[in-house]
């Protein structure tokens, strides 16, 4: 998706993406449509966006377009050979490959048997979650320079064999994520235990849950749900606890003191081309200190009510 906004913000009329079967790019195509870009066949002058799964075809149209039309090509899908790489991405146009770590070797063998040099895209961080980004970093070359990671280059070894070192560090990454937040509920419901704010059960109620109303169907992960509190309301990503993304709406828990400022932050703005609404979960329990709105969210069959209006009483 970035590429494509990108490429559509440059000088490209159209954006033509590679893909390596008719199913795949239906599957593309639904989701650009979801985020409000229109797509179809090389050709439609009418759509930003061209989906092709046949090298030989998209070329002709290639050809055949009038000077001064610019088309930026990206093959979503690595070229399996260097007759694909060459239909897909010949000069005089710059082409993207969009490529997994593990994929970079069979790239770069292509790219040399077709005559073509490749060259790293330089992506731009996202603004909201640049902070938080930079921190880990100085983290991580402060332990390069200063740990001794011999033992652990050991370790790793037997997963560099089925994953790129890029995969793995990822991981250890979202693991270590992981133990920080559960070592920061940890450590209150130890002095919960210890007798100091009200006990253990008044530890263990750390945590309010809110509402947002995206979800899975929206193309949400919990990265960009995050990286919307983070950046929206300034709170750093060890404040936030659980993301739970459903299909059509999330539920995100952060400390009572922080939730009306994300609230405030976070109701009016969008997520992935999507608008948002957040509120207090009604699962909770938890009402909101300011007075809801009067105009409630409809209920479906089998599911409890969320919206702004009060719970009903029995």
């Amino acid at each position: 998706l970035a590429t494509v906004e990108e490429a559509l913000r440059d000088e490209a009329r159209h954006v033509l993406l590679f893909v390596s079967s008719d199913d795949e790019g239906a599957d593309l195509a639904d989701s650009l449509a979801l985020r409000g870009f229109l797509s179809g066949a090389p050709g439609e002058e009418d759509r930003p966006v061209w989906i092709s799964a046949y090298c030989a075809d998209a070329r002709e149209v290639l050809e055949e377009l009038e000077d001064g039309v610019v088309v930026s090509t990206v093959s979503v899908t690595v070229p399996p050979d260097p007759e694909s790489l060459h239909r897909r991405h010949a000069p005089p146009a710059v082409g993207v490959v969009l490529v997994r770590p593990r994929e970079l070797p069979h790239l770069r063998e292509t790219a040399r048997r077709a005559g073509y040099r490749l060259v790293p895209a330089a992506e731009g961080r996202p603004a909201r979650i640049a902070g938080e980004i930079e921190r880990t970093l100085k983290r991580l070359e402060k332990a390069l320079r200063e740990e001794d990671l011999s033992p652990f280059y050991l370790a790793l070894e037997p997963l560099f064999e089925t994953w790129a070192p890029g995969e793995v560090a990822a991981a250890a990454l979202a693991l270590l994520r992981r133990k920080t937040q559960e070592g920061d509920l940890a450590g209150k419901a130890d002095l919960g235990s210890l007798g100091v704010g009200g006990g253990e059960r008044e530890a263990l109620r750390a945590w309010v849950r809110l509402f947002l109303s995206v979800g899975e169907k929206d193309g949400i992960g919990p990265g960009d749900l995050l990286g919307a509190i983070t950046g929206e309301a300034g709170v750093e990503g060890s404040q936030v606890g659980k993301i739970e993304i459903r299909d059509h709406f999330s539920l995100v828990e952060v400390p009572p003191a922080l939730a009306e400022r994300i609230i405030r932050s976070l109701n009016g703005t969008t997520i992935r081309g999507r608008a948002v609404r957040v509120d207090f979960d009604r699962g909770t329990g938890r009402t909101r200190p300011s007075p809801p709105s009067p105009s409630p969210r409809g209920t479906s069959a089998g599911k409890p009510q969320r919206g702004r209006g009060p719970t009903p009483q029995r």
